[in-house]
């Protein structure tokens, strides 16, 4: 691993697939599949790269989440927070 990227462990990929994400499609993209990133705000580190997108983008379809126009704030709805607790936590 080199700089910023990080790798998916096998276990890694099988969940991102049972979760929706297409990462043959991802690999297949010149951006990096997987980075940390540390949120400034936060003071934490998040995923980023081509899967954290895909997984923000997935929870969007689930409904789960919603990005709010212009900015970076990301919402949760009460079932969608409830879902993201069981899924990922």
């Amino acid at each position: 691993v080199a700089g910023d990227d990080v790798a998916l462990t096998t276990a890694g990929e099988a969940f991102a697939t049972g979760f929706g994400i297409d990462l043959d499609a991802l690999k297949s993209k010149k951006a990096p599949l997987c980075r940390e990133c540390l949120d400034w705000s936060e003071r934490r580190s998040h995923l980023a790269g081509s899967l954290g997108r895909a997984m923000l983008a997935r929870m969007g379809d689930l409904g789960w989440a919603m990005v709010e126009r212009d900015t970076r704030v990301v919402r949760f709805s009460a079932a969608g927070a409830a879902e993201f607790q069981r899924t990922f936590l």
